[in-house]
């Protein structure tokens, strides 16, 4: 048979006189490679059952042949046979467990255990006639191979004693643009507008004076004195020049009649003695559209303060033409008249 022949190949192998890389040695071991994968294919369904132990036993011959691989060729066909096996492999596995062609309760798997471990066991007695015990030796055997510990390479870890290194926090840093070189600002001389501004204070306080000393029962009303109908920022230069002068106490109000909404009109007070002026406000509305209702409604009437004539260069503004935007500052209020006055 072949198997006696593989015998036989095998002892003249080990002896002196057979050498393994004889060729016909090594066409006789192809051979047997090509029977017993001709055999796993023609009893597949015999090798993937559960209970049977034909896989194994391929295996077995498998490996008992493989011993004798020296070259490429027998390994070719060493491997042809193996990836079959373990696609058998898979094969049955699929079968077991829960879900699986194969599964059972344990109630099966503890007869089965008990047939092949328990002496003298009988399955078609029962359990009080049955004086046979578990064989745990035999058991034990069996099943201590699936509980070994696998071999592995040592792993150095480092010292124990090794504290954590704390993550830094990574600050993000802002691409700026570089800064320039220094330069100091110009400074600008305020004299001029100071001057300007006390220029201002003393003509409204001469226009009041005058209008006292004509006619002291009809005085400057609010909007008779700082209306300028031709150019709005002339109109907020009045207005800022009256707040001043209310300011130092040289202005004030007072108001005349009954009517509550009627515009107050302006009085010469004169600075106290010592210097003391008590607190005073005079808010006002200051934006363009305020402005043209307030000259619309007094009929385009030319104010106290006359008009000045524009600096060369500047552009002349006109209502529609107003780029100067002013919001609510220090004065602020109804148009046509004063909103607020405190004195004290």
């Amino acid at each position: 048979s072949s198997h006696a022949f593989m015998r036989t190949k095998m002892t003249e192998a080990s002896s002196p006189i057979m050498d393994t890389e004889d060729p016909e040695f090594r066409r006789e071991l192809r051979k047997q490679y090509r029977a017993l994968h001709q055999e796993a294919r023609g009893r597949k369904d015999a090798y993937i059952q559960p209970n049977s132990s034909s896989l194994l036993e391929m295996v077995k011959k498998a490996d008992a042949l493989h011993k004798n691989v020296k070259r490429t060729r027998e390994q070719a066909v060493d491997a042809e046979l193996m990836c079959t096996l373990v696609d058998y492999g898979v094969e049955m596995s699929k079968k077991l467990g829960h879900q699986g062609a194969a599964s059972f309760t344990p109630s099966d798997f503890i007869t089965r255990v008990c047939a092949m471990y328990v002496r003298g066991w009988d399955p078609q007695f029962q359990a009080t006639l049955d004086h046979g015990s578990l064989d745990w030796r035999v058991f034990g055997s069996s099943v201590s191979k699936r509980f070994k510990t696998p071999q592995l390479p040592p792993f150095m870890n480092g010292v124990l004693d090794t504290e954590l290194k704390k993550r830094k926090k990574n600050a993000k840093k802002r691409i700026c643009a570089p800064n320039g070189p220094v330069v100091n600002p110009e400074e600008l001389d305020n004299t001029l507008n100071e001057q300007q501004t006390d220029h201002a204070m003393k003509q409204m306080l001469k226009l009041v004076k005058k209008r006292r000393e004509r006619n002291p029962e009809e005085p400057f009303r609010v909007d008779e004195l700082v209306a300028n109908p031709k150019s709005f920022s002339q109109f907020v230069e009045n207005v800022f020049t009256l707040s001043f002068s209310v300011k130092d106490g040289e202005l004030g109000f007072e108001h005349r009649g009954d009517d509550a909404d009627e515009c107050p009109v302006v009085v010469k007070r004169g600075k106290p003695e010592g210097g003391l002026v008590g607190r005073s406000t005079f808010v006002m509305h200051l934006d363009l559209k305020g402005w043209r209702q307030m000259a619309k409604t007094n009929k385009m009437m030319v104010g106290a303060v006359p008009h000045r004539d524009e600096l060369v260069g500047e552009e002349k503004e006109k209502p529609g033409s107003i780029s100067t935007t002013v919001g609510r500052g220090v004065v602020g209020g109804k148009v046509g008249g004063v909103e607020n006055v405190q004195n004290s």
